[in-house]
């Protein structure tokens, strides 16, 4: 069956939410998944077929399963009869959706419809559904439309087999357990020197590593804090972790090499944060001790001496030369800090907020909501009045844009708020925050002011967005890239930032994924060209 093909540089149209695929609220396992799909409308047009087209997607590990030889990675939506890298699994008519606009479909039942072999799905493997309208032109010409896509993970079904064979695991790393602890008990005593002797181990071996890697030196990093040569010292003999882009594939398979990077964060000196214990300002901090340092926080100006000019906010400066972006990173504002934080986005001149957590994560509050809490109302925040413009749901974000108002002056602030992160650890798939992740840097591109960015702690989440954008212009400039240098330097800047193993681990692999399938997105400048060359659609309600 010959298709005609849609160029991948066009902009995705302003669908709602509720018309995309959806899956079902429980735990995918076996060969097949049940999906949910919506009968599409498109400018008054009907859908003449629906495409559903999958791609397996890599592991958060960079690992894929393994797949046919005529199948490559990636996957191009440019011509349809030429798909690499993911396959089309059905074609359905209108008549699926004869019994009512929502219909549930199995992907992976091993049918033939509409010509496609609905195959089998691959236990254990990450997969990516994208889910394409047809709509007939009058010239008899077709023209397809793909929707945001969605991403799931199919784990494996446990028989009694696999039951037994987990308990038998189990009762061995009990055992396991018990040892290590009688071990690591006997050894205590000498537990100094065995430090020292791992410390010059793992300054021999980044030595070595870089030898290996044919790592050469890039563009000087100035340095966050003042340049002392206490601070110099901090990062000075670490110069050699700077990888080459076209051999991270391959550094990031070794996750305890990592692990133990990670863990020389802790020999970096802490930054005098004395303002922030106050007594005063201590109310002003979410958690304690995750503090800003007083040499390079924010302080919003005020037009009296009588309130403090503390806030838990800062300054995250160009980390390398020709870098394009800077951040404000700070936590979730809270009830009495809300004025404050509205306060320093218009002093900053703030035009994007990129908001990592939800209000309410475990039952807790983590998170003020500074907005108003509906679209035909407004809110106050002292002398500034915040209004909205526009509301854009997706299925892992949604994008607000506000009209805030300061004696009379009017300005537009658009927010990115990031729904999907789990409540705990770090996501399973990387695909949905990648996604958030390049609209953010599609959208604002041409934005000369910082870019705020928070979470609940504003140390955690933030500090793995922000590290990304810079990571990943790094690469793009210097084909360099240095993870252990970047975060040292933001460390300088705030302490706690990229808080645990887990999140430094992600934070190479979301790297390494972006820029290992950067190919197939359109650049700013390839979709400037594709808008102009296309009549802008009547979508009013999306105009800010």
């Amino acid at each position: 069956m010959m298709l005609s093909s849609v160029g991948r540089c066009n902009p995705l149209m302003q669908i709602s939410s509720s018309t995309l695929a959806e899956l079902p609220g429980k735990r995918n396992s076996g060969k097949t998944v049940s999906v949910t799909l919506h009968k599409v409308d498109i400018e008054s047009q009907k859908a003449s077929s629906y495409l559903l087209i999958i791609e397996p997607e890599a592991s958060q590990d960079g690992s894929r399963k393994k797949r046919p030889a005529d199948e490559s990675s990636g996957c191009d939506l440019k011509d349809l009869n030429a798909l690499s890298g993911c396959y089309i699994t059905a074609e359905l008519t209108n008549s699926f959706f004869s019994n009512g606009d929502s219909q549930v479909f199995e992907v992976g039942d091993d049918k033939t419809y509409g010509g496609y072999h609905n195959k089998p799905l691959a236990p254990g493997s990450n997969y990516k559904l994208h889910q394409g309208v047809t709509i007939k032109l009058s010239d008899g010409e077709s023209l397809h439309k793909f929707l945001e896509p969605v991403s799931f993970f199919l784990h494996p079904s446990c028989d009694q087999k696999c039951t037994a064979a987990i308990r038998v695991s189990l009762s061995i790393l009990v055992v396991v357990a018990v040892m290590v602890i009688i071990g690591i008990l006997i050894k205590r005593n000498n537990s100094e020197t065995e430090a020292r002797v791992a410390n010059a181990y793992q300054a021999l071996e980044l030595s070595e590593r870089s030898t290996l890697m044919n790592d050469a030196a890039y563009a000087t990093i100035p340095e966050c804090s003042s340049d002392t040569a206490e601070n110099r010292t901090s990062y000075e003999e670490v110069d050699t972790t700077s990888i080459p882009t076209n051999k991270l594939q391959e550094y990031i398979k070794d996750e305890k090499f990592i692990r133990r990077q990670f863990q020389r964060f802790g020999n970096l000196p802490q930054p005098v944060m004395s303002v922030a214990e106050l007594p005063t300002n201590k109310s002003k901090n979410i958690y304690r001790g995750v503090y800003s340092a007083d040499e390079t926080r924010m302080k919003p100006q005020r037009q009296t001496s009588e309130h403090s000019d503390y806030i838990n906010v800062m300054y995250i400066k160009k980390l390398f030369l020709k870098a394009t972006s800077l951040f404000i990173a700070t936590q979730g504002p809270m009830e009495d800090t809300v004025d404050d934080f509205w306060l320093m986005i218009w002093q900053q001149g703030v035009e994007a907020i990129v908001m990592i957590t939800n209000i309410i994560e475990r039952g807790k509050v983590k998170c003020e909501q500074y907005w108003p809490q509906n679209l035909t109302t407004e809110s106050s925040y002292d002398d500034i009045t915040v209004c909205y413009v526009s509301y854009e749901e997706w299925a892992d974000y949604v994008v607000r844009v506000f009209e805030v108002t300061k004696n009379g002056e009017k300005r537009r602030v658009r927010q990115y708020h990031y729904t999907a992160w789990p409540d705990h650890g770090v996501p399973d798939t990387m695909s949905p925050f990648i996604s958030f992740y390049k609209k953010i840097k599609t959208e604002t591109y041409r934005i000369d002011r910082p870019l705020l960015v928070h979470c609940s702690t504003g140390v955690g989440r933030t500090g793995i967005f922000i590290a990304m954008s810079n990571l990943l212009d790094q690469a793009h400039i210097h084909q360099h890239i240095d993870f252990y240098k970047c975060v040292t330097l933001m460390k300088e800047c705030r302490p706690h930032i990229i808080q645990t193993e887990e999140e430094y681990i992600f934070l190479h692999h979301a790297v390494n994924e972006v820029l290992r399938t950067s190919i197939d997105f359109c650049t700013p400048i390839e979709l400037d060209r594709q808008l102009e060359s296309l009549t802008p659609p009547d979508n009013t309600e999306y105009l800010v």
